[in-house]
């Protein structure tokens, strides 16, 4: 149900099962993934989405200049 829409900037997982965070970080189409985290982003990270969210990466090392890349990130909180 989370892919099924036209959005894609940032999902959030809660779960105690490192295996199922990281299969849900691979399966969700978003730019961005918080695994036990609040914040999906830092100064380090790119920011931006895909789908209708947006094309393309602002900030982050080295990121910034690759206009229509796919990158993804995540946040993971133990």
């Amino acid at each position: 149900m989370a892919n099924d829409t036209d959005m894609g900037l940032t999902n959030y997982v809660f779960t105690e099962n490192i295996t199922r965070a990281w299969r849900c970080f691979e399966a969700l189409k978003s730019g961005q993934v918080a695994i036990n985290n609040g914040n999906a982003s830092s100064s380090e990270m790119p920011f931006g989405g895909i789908k209708e969210s947006g094309m393309g990466k602002e900030g982050g090392f080295g990121y910034g200049i690759q206009e229509f890349c796919n990158v993804r990130t995540a946040a993971l909180m133990l």
